[in-house]
């Protein structure tokens, strides 16, 4: 990621390194334009940078989609591939998928007969499995699944937004002001 080529290098213990807590926000002008970002879906097994050569022309432009999405942990802010989503949930409830996959994570109300869905949104909240005796068929709640409440979560990250390639140019001259480094190009 070249985002950090372009932090200013400060002297820390002695030490040469990127000043990583510079902050910078995108342009108002840009954020103001309907047209500045557009949204954008991660397919499976797609990377930033193959998404920054897409749109960009230039893998090395990944920080863009980073610095505009307020991504800051590539691995756990982007979609897990399917392999990695597996071991990840695996190790963090240290149960099989099969397990998982059959384990009432919460209860979630999806509604009864003849209710609207504003009803339903008006009245949607989780509730937690200690309650689940009070759970029929007829009450309205319908049990997540540990695995299928993990996958929402995972593919919530799906959608990004993208800069508009028309200002990419600008972000970039603006960032080297905001920066004061000549080494952006």
């Amino acid at each position: 990621m070249a985002f950090f080529f372009n932090f200013q290098t400060i002297n820390y213990a002695t030490k040469d390194a990127k000043n990583i807590i510079a902050k910078a926000s995108l342009l108002p002008s840009i954020l103001s334009k309907m047209d500045g970002f557009y949204p954008y879906i991660i397919k499976d097994y797609e990377r930033p940078d193959m998404i920054a050569f897409n749109e960009y022309g230039d893998e090395q432009l990944d920080w863009i989609i980073y610095f505009a999405n307020n991504i800051t942990d590539p691995f756990y802010d982007w979609p897990l591939f399917p392999e990695d989503f597996n071991r990840y949930i695996v190790k963090k409830y240290s149960k099989s998928l099969y397990e998982l996959q059959s384990q009432i994570n919460h209860y979630k109300y999806t509604g009864i007969t003849n209710e609207s869905q504003e009803d339903i949104d008006r009245k949607s909240w989780f509730m937690s499995t200690t309650t689940h005796s009070l759970i029929d068929d007829t009450s309205g709640w319908t049990p997540v699944y540990v695995y299928d409440y993990e996958t929402e979560l995972n593919d919530a990250k799906r959608g990004i937004k993208l800069l508009n390639r028309i200002y990419v140019p600008q972000l970039k001259r603006e960032l080297k002001k905001i920066f004061n480094n000549e080494q952006l190009q």
